[in-house]
């Protein structure tokens, strides 16, 4: 957060995302946690894209989108497929 005010002399990330990302980590196995921030991250770009476009407005840098809307379903999911694959075809044999 402090190199991205520093760089950027904004705020990135709020403290909610930083907590829900810590929530993520307890959770979630390493790879999995990647691949959520990942999802969410390209699930807000395409938000934000699609929702200018219906708008027909220009895209902007700046913009501000809200992540913890799109990082706590990606979470959701990446649990989900975490169980699915641990009680599914974790028993097995094979």
């Amino acid at each position: 957060m402090a190199l991205y005010r520093r760089w950027r002399s904004r705020d990135g990330l709020g403290l909610g995302n930083v907590e829900l990302a810590v929530v993520c980590c307890a959770w979630l196995d390493l790879a999995t946690v990647a691949a959520v921030i990942e999802l969410a991250a390209l699930l807000a770009i395409g938000a934000y894209a699609v929702h200018a476009a219906l708008q027909r407005r220009p895209l902007r840098a700046t913009a501000f989108l809200p992540f913890g809307l799109f990082l706590a379903p990606a979470i959701w999911i990446g649990w989900l497929g975490e169980t699915w694959y641990t009680n599914c075809l974790g028993g097995w044999p094979g």
